[in-house]
C-alpha cells in the first residue's frame, strides 16, 4: 500500500471525527427521546452508545441536561435511572437552571420529592440566585415550601434583587405560604434593594392577620424604604385603614417623615381621617401615662392638641 501523505492522514482523520460526532448526536437524540417516553430500557441503550447523560451542547448551541429535560417531561422512572447511572443531579444549563429548580417552577411536589430524597442541593440557585424556596414561595405552593423547609431550605437566600422567598411570597399574596415561612423562622426584616420589607408588603397585600403575625415576629415596625415610606404609610396611602390602626396599637411611629416630609400624624390631619385620629390619640395618651421625661411629655401633649 501507498505510503500516506500528511494530507491524506488528516483527511481521514476528519472524517473519523466527524462521523464519531454523528454518533455521539445520534446518541444523544436517542436519549433525550428516551427520557421524555419514560422508556428506562431505551435510555440505557442511549448511554451505551455513549449519550452524555450529564449535558451536552445542541446544534444551535444550547446547553441541554438531560435530567432537566427528563423533569420538564414529568418523567420519573427516567430521573431516577439518570441520577443511578451517574448523572449529576445538580447540573445547570446555561440559565442556571437545574433538576430540581426546573421541579419547583413546576409546582411539580413528586418530582421535587423524588429529586429531594435523591439528595439535590435544596438551595441550588439560578444564576440571578432565585432559589427552589423561591420559586415555590413565588408560585404559592405550600405542600413543596413545606418539603423545602423540611430538607432544611436556606429560609433567607436573596436573589440578584434581594428578595427573599418570604418576599416573594407576600408579593403575590400567598398568605398561607408566607405563615409556613415565619412559622419556620424566616427573617422578617430583611428588605430588598428597594428597601421593600415583608411588613410593607403585607400591608399592600392587605391581609390583617398576616400583618399581624409579622409584627408578633418582632418586625422592625418603622423600617423605611429608598423614599422614606413606612409600613404605617403604606396603609395610609393604600387606604388600609384597618391595617393602619393595628400598627399604630402595635407602637408605628406617627412622625416619621418621607422625602417629601409628610408623616403619618401630618396625612391623617391633612385628610381629616376620624377613626384614624381616634386610634392616634389614644396611643398618645397611653405613651403619656407610661413616660417620665418631661420633654417627651411635651411633645406627645403637643401632638395630642394637633389632633383635636
Amino acid at each position: 500500500m501507498a505510503d500516506l501523505s500528511k494530507q491524506d492522514i488528516k483527511n481521514i482523520a476528519i472524517q473519523i471525527h466527524a462521523e464519531n460526532k454523528e454518533l455521539l448526536r445520534s446518541a444523544n437524540k436517542l436519549l433525550l427521546d428516551t427520557i421524555v417516553k419514560n422508556d428506562v430500557q431505551d435510555a440505557g441503550q442511549a448511554i451505551l452508545q455513549g449519550a452524555q447523560f450529564n449535558g451536552f451542547s445542541s446544534s444551535d448551541g444550547r446547553f441541554i441536561v438531560p435530567l432537566i429535560a427528563a423533569v420538564y417531561a414529568q418523567s420519573h422512572d427516567a430521573v431516577s435511572f439518570l441520577v443511578a447511572m451517574g448523572a449529576d443531579i445538580d447540573q445547570q444549563d446555561k440559565e442556571g437552571n437545574a433538576a430540581l429548580l426546573q421541579a419547583a417552577k413546576f409546582n411539580d411536589k413528586n418530582m421535587v420529592k423524588l429529586l429531594l430524597d435523591l439528595n439535590a442541593d435544596v438551595n441550588v440557585p439560578e444564576n440571578d440566585y432565585i432559589t427552589p424556596l423561591m420559586f415555590s414561595a413565588r408560585g404559592g405552593s405550600d405542600h413543596i415550601v413545606q418539603l423545602l423547609i423540611d430538607s432544611h431550605a436556606n429560609l433567607n437566600a436573596q436573589n440578584i434583587y434581594e428578595y427573599t422567598a418570604l418576599l416573594f411570597a407576600l408579593a403575590n399574596n400567598h398568605f398561607d405560604v408566607a405563615t409556613l415561612l415565619i412559622n419556620a423562622g424566616a427573617d422578617v426584616n430583611i428588605s430588598n434593594n428597594d428597601g421593600l420589607t415583608p411588613l410593607m408588603s403585607s400591608v399592600r397585600g392587605g391581609s390583617a392577620d398576616i400583618v399581624q403575625l409579622i409584627i408578633d415576629s418582632h418586625a422592625n415596625l418603622n423600617a423605611q424604604n429608598i423614599c422614606g415610606h413606612t409600613a404605617l404609610l403604606h396603609a395610609l396611602y393604600h387606604e388600609r385603614f384597618e391595617i393602619a390602626k393595628i400598627l399604630i396599637k402595635a407602637g408605628a411611629d406617627i412622625n416619621i417623615a418621607v422625602n417629601d416630609g409628610t408623616t403619618p400624624l401630618s396625612y391623617v390631619l391633612r385628610y381629616n381621617l376620624q377613626e384614624i385620629k381616634c386610634v392616634m390619640k389614644e396611643k398618645i395618651l397611653e405613651n403619656i401615662e407610661k413616660t417620665t421625661n418631661i420633654e417627651d411629655r411635651i411633645a406627645l401633649q403637643d401632638q395630642l392638641k394637633q389632633l383635636d
